[in-house]
């Protein structure tokens, strides 16, 4: 029985104290425009901040960030980078440090659809690689703040 008890306190603790590590980082986000046409390039700035008391690591892609960064809307469209090697690079925040990217996406409207259109998206982060869009439900996200951008039809 004793032996028992130990390895549920060992478990407890590993879960723990990578829960507590997560809740660390904080993820934010910010487009350089509030008004954008569909279909038109928007970027944002995108900051992962040690918001914790220790030391904490994020693992990060040279430049395949449309798999490591997930919109919880659909009308949101990642972009990407080209490059020839989607290295991973694990970045080390002390506390109050920040890793900031800059990150390009699209947004649609419906092709039929005439006016303005008001889109409230965040955007998750996955730490240690790429994760698929279906699979943004089962992977663990570091959540963003909302924002709202106002989509205006695509044609001038």
């Amino acid at each position: 029985m004793p032996r028992r008890a130990i390895i549920c306190c060992f478990s407890l603790m590993l879960f723990t104290s990578g829960f507590g590590q997560a809740q660390s980082i904080r993820a934010q986000i910010k487009p350089e425009r509030s008004v954008v046409r569909s279909k038109e390039e928007l970027t944002l700035d995108a900051v992962l901040r040690n918001t914790g008391s220790k030391d904490q690591s994020v693992v990060v892609l040279a430049c395949g960030y449309d798999g490591q960064w997930l919109p919880d809307n659909d009308a949101v469209e990642m972009g990407g980078v080209p490059c020839l090697q989607n290295a991973q690079q694990v970045v080390k925040l002390k506390p109050g440090e920040v890793y900031a990217k800059q990150i390009s996406l699209w947004l649609r409207l419906p092709p039929d659809f005439m006016g303005r259109k008001q889109i409230t998206f965040r955007l998750g982060f996955h730490s240690g690689g790429f994760v698929v869009r279906r699979d943004r439900q089962k992977s663990p996200l570091i959540w963003s703040n909302p924002v709202t951008v106002t989509v205006i039809p695509g044609t001038r």
